[in-house]
């Protein structure tokens, strides 16, 4: 005999997305806005990788979304955009910069705790790892974006 309907639990709910980013006249990429959702020490080290990208966008060029953490042992920033997703860190005179197609090719992999998680995103023969992520509501935001932009909801 199959269990009685309000014994059976629900299945769990993925958590409401933040609203979108606006871009200003001062930020057109919205580079800024998805800065301010860190947390003040997350803010505060990805702040160099952030102004990296906001030269790196292309012309038109929205942020999404965006998270703080390391990458290759240095502060990074990566954010998702409505075009690619898009990773830079902090290394002196030289960032490491990588660009990832929002395809069905790309997955992402979580892991964390209440304090700390990591974000680790594969496309073919690439796979980059943003550990340290201190913001772990956020890190489980972005991981819910890119699965539903890539079809892996």
């Amino acid at each position: 005999m199959p269990p009685a309907a309000s014994s059976v639990p629900a299945p769990p709910q993925a958590a409401p997305l933040s609203p979108p980013l606006v871009a200003t006249t001062e930020d057109p990429h919205a580079v800024g806005a998805a800065l301010g959702r860190l947390g003040m020490l997350s803010r505060r080290s990805a702040k160099t990788a952030a102004a990296v990208i906001s030269a790196l966008l292309h012309d038109g060029e929205m942020v999404e979304f965006g998270v703080g953490g390391n990458f290759l042992g240095k502060s990074a920033f990566a954010v998702l955009t409505d075009q690619r997703l898009l990773l830079v860190n902090d290394r002196e005179w030289k960032p490491d910069v990588v660009n990832l197609d929002v395809d069905s090719s790309l997955e992402v992999q979580g892991m964390g705790d209440d304090r700390s998680a990591s974000l680790t995103f594969t496309s073919g023969a690439t796979t980059v790892m943003v550990e340290s992520i201190s913001d772990t509501a956020l890190a489980r935001e972005m991981a819910q974006r890119v699965r539903a932009r890539t079809g892996q909801a």
